[in-house]
This record gives structure tokens, C-alpha cells and sequence, in this order.
């Protein structure tokens, strides 16, 4: 697959590197396997919202197919969000991108993913929620062990947050699953180099929305 430049100037772009696998049904377990959903927040995903990014709001449907899956099954749900401080040091120069902010509109979930009883939700003020959460004693804590649990990841955006969270995950001994219908990034290239990263770099295993089963 390539793309043509847009003009004379422009670089010719080819991505035949950038092979992925076709998606593959996969099956997994309700009693120890959980569900990730990172940072579909107002900010990212609302037409009014300073981030917003289109394919973002276009993988909902997707996202809450799987997500009915893991809450029919009893199965463990994990919200991240992310927001930001203006004041960290880590991001300075990009003070104008430092949103969302703790507090505000943006930084609620979209009203489209309800919170229920027993779902996790881990607050970051970074790309990694393992690096500004408490994430990795909760996960234990609810039986969801490294070695044993498959994480299935979805959310915004591919090659930043949702990438974070595959390498942490992979890092810390979790197998992790990747439904290319519920993962956004702001441009066909950056969501293929990052489907084709999580494949090579963390032995990803792909499928589709339609193509996950929960027992």
C-alpha cells in the first residue's frame, strides 16, 4: 500500500515495510481476562472538544460492541483518562496542547460509555498509565495477573496513549489484544506504523470487534 504525494514538494510515502496480519477471531475468558479503554474522553471525542480527532468518535460503535461482550460475560472493564497540568516541567513547550485539564468538560468520559459498578477507572497526567497511576497494583489486586490475563486495549490515540498502554501491559507480562476497529490515530499512516509496531515490537495478536468472543 503507498500513498502519492499531495504535491510536487511532498515526500513519496510507502508503507509495503508496514505489514500487518489480517485480524484473527480470538476467544478469551471473562473470569481473567479484562478490557482496557484508553482515554475516550470529551477531549478527543466530542466535535466541541480542543483535541478532537473524527476517526475517534467513528470506533465508538466498535468500542461498546466489546465492551457489551466483556459486561455480558462479568468481565473486568479498565478506564484510562488522561489529563494534563500546565505546570509540569515534562511538558514544557507544549503548553498549548495540554489538555485535557482535571476538572474540566473535556476530561469526562463521553456519556456513550456509562461507568458501571466493579469497572476500574486509573486517573494519568501522562501518555503512560503506568508511569502516573496506580494501575499495576490494581490490576492485581482484582486478579488480573501478568503471565496469566490477555488484555484486549482499544481507545485513542494509536501511536500515543494506546501505545503506552500496549508497552506497559507487554512489559509487565500480559498478553495483549488489539481490535483494529477500536483504535484511532489522526491519519492512516500513523495508525497502520502503530498497528505494525504493536505486532512486531509486542507480539500483538489483531482482531476485530465482530471477531472477539468473550466466554
Amino acid at each position: 500500500m503507498s500513498a502519492e504525494p499531495t504535491d510536487k514538494h511532498s515526500p513519496q510515502i510507502t508503507y509495503a515495510e508496514w505489514r500487518i496480519p489480517d485480524p484473527i477471531k480470538v476467544t478469551l475468558r471473562a473470569d481473567f481476562d479484562f478490557l482496557v479503554v484508553v482515554d475516550l474522553q470529551k477531549e478527543y471525542c466530542h466535535p466541541k472538544g480542543r483535541k478532537y480527532l473524527e476517526s475517534a468518535r467513528e470506533i465508538i460503535p466498535s468500542v461498546l460492541k466489546v465492551l457489551e461482550a466483556f459486561r455480558s460475560r462479568g468481565g473486568k472493564v479498565v478506564f484510562t483518562m488522561i489529563h494534563f497540568a500546565p505546570s509540569d516541567l515534562r511538558f514544557k513547550g507544549l503548553e498549548s496542547r495540554l489538555y485535557p485539564r482535571k476538572g474540566e468538560w473535556g476530561y469526562e468520559l463521553i456519556d456513550m460509555l456509562k461507568v458501571m459498578p466493579g469497572d476500574l477507572l486509573v486517573e494519568k497526567d501522562c501518555y503512560d498509565p503506568f508511569l502516573s497511576s496506580g494501575i499495576d497494583s490494581l490490576l492485581v489486586s482484582k486478579g488480573l495477573l501478568p503471565g496469566k490475563s490477555t488484555a484486549v486495549v482499544t481507545g485513542a490515540v494509536t501511536t500515543t496513549c494506546v501505545y503506552h498502554t500496549v508497552s506497559g501491559l507487554f512489559h509487565r507480562g500480559y498478553k495483549v489484544v488489539v481490535p483494529v476497529d477500536c483504535v484511532a490515530d489522526r491519519s492512516e499512516a500513523a495508525q497502520l506504523f502503530g498497528l505494525w509496531k504493536f505486532v512486531t515490537l509486542y507480539n500483538v495478536v489483531l482482531t476485530r470487534s465482530d471477531l472477539l468472543e468473550v466466554l
